[in-house]
């Protein structure tokens, strides 16, 4: 399970809240429990809703048609951290990475950066930018799985 806090500002001029963050972040996950509450800062009336959730899989379409279940989830994590790191820097995602290189790091359980140069499409630039998070999240998540799997 994961936890997300969605806060969002009254708008002044329509005295409403904007939930479309909130529709968007909740679209592909399963509430497990929410507790909303609302707070005034700097005269600024704010809606603050804290999210327990799990992601759902959508049905895996033709690039993630070779993983396992493990892999979708795995899949899931980086597309998440992609687009979220692509928003941060007004770029498309796939600038970051396209799906296939994501079903290809996946495959390979590429966890060093040296194993992510050999990929076509990861040049120094790319790497230099995102490798440590791309592996870093690879080599946690398939150490998770490994650990669940020994108990």
């Amino acid at each position: 399970m994961a936890y997300e806090i969605i806060t969002i500002p009254l708008s002044p001029g329509t005295k409403t809240f904007n939930a479309e963050p909130l529709n968007q972040f909740c679209a592909n996950k399963r509430i497990l429990n929410r507790k909303v509450s609302f707070f005034q800062q700097a005269g600024t009336v704010y809606w603050s809703v804290f999210i327990e959730y799990e992601p759902v899989l959508e049905p895996a379409g033709h690039e993630t048609a070779g993983l396992t279940e493990a892999g979708r989830l795995c899949y899931e994590e980086l597309r998440r951290w992609r687009n979220e790191t692509a928003e941060k820097e007004g770029i498309p995602p796939f600038v970051i990475a396209k799906n296939t290189h994501l079903v290809e790091i996946i495959n390979k359980e590429i966890t060093s950066l040296e194993s992510l140069k050999q990929l076509n499409g990861f040049g120094k630039k790319k790497i230099e930018s995102y490798g440590k998070e791309i592996t870093g999240i690879i080599e946690a998540f398939f150490k998770d799985r490994k650990n669940h799997n020994d108990r």
